[in-house]
């Protein structure tokens, strides 16, 4: 819409056929380059917007999950839009930004809940704390609902994500917050949470993520 030219750097080999994602943004414009895993990987040091090489005049650099300070300002108006009270507030992550801008912004007496979407997280408690404008003590993230790793889903999964959607008329994709939303409900009947606990399941969209 506003006429700005991307290059998407896209991690593995070039598919025979792209998927539904891939296809979209190729048609909205984008260049897209594929990468090996292992130079993509190489891609998370330059966290800075101007730190990867070879970037020419007028280009910017956006780290894989927006992993920015402009982008916790983003997601700090979201928490500020809340008009309802609430105790616990949850968010699915990946790299972990949205649940810092939350943090940052959320009131001191909220509990602020992450559920990881990929495997062997535990990194993300240090990334997250980097990225805090000031040191917080009033959050968690929870490793246990990853499901075998990123983007890897089983049948109990998705037939919760397809009788929530169901029940309640609210899409949830398999990826990031259905894997949320079935650790609330899990949690919710192993009583982690507190008689009369008001709590706020933050849908972050995604729903690419569901189609194939």
């Amino acid at each position: 819409m506003l006429g700005l030219k991307t290059i998407g750097l896209v991690r593995g080999e070039q598919p025979v056929t792209l998927t539904p994602t891939l296809s979209d943004i190729k048609a909205w414009g984008m260049e897209l380059r594929f990468v090996s895993r292992a130079d993509y990987r190489l891609l998370r040091q330059y966290k800075n917007h101007r730190a990867l090489p070879g970037l020419q005049s007028g280009q910017y650099w956006l780290t894989e999950g927006g992993a920015h300070a402009l982008a916790l300002k983003g997601v700090a108006e979201l928490v500020n839009e809340i008009e309802i009270p609430y105790d616990t507030l949850c968010v699915p992550c990946g790299t972990g930004t949205t649940l810092a801008g939350i943090i940052d912004a959320a009131q001191e007496q909220v509990s602020v809940l992450g559920f990881a979407a990929l495997k062997n997280a535990g990194f993300l408690l240090g990334e997250v704390e980097a990225m805090l404008s000031q040191s917080r003590n009033n959050w968690h993230i929870n490793l246990g609902y990853h499901f075998g790793g990123f983007a890897k889903i089983n049948a109990e999964l998705s037939a919760f994500t397809d009788d929530f959607e169901l029940k309640t008329g609210i899409p949830l994709e398999p990826v990031y917050t259905g894997k949320m939303m079935y650790a609330v409900y899990d949690l919710i009947t192993k009583h982690y949470f507190k008689p009369g606990e008001r709590i706020i399941a933050l849908h972050t969209g995604g729903l690419q993520g569901k189609r194939h």
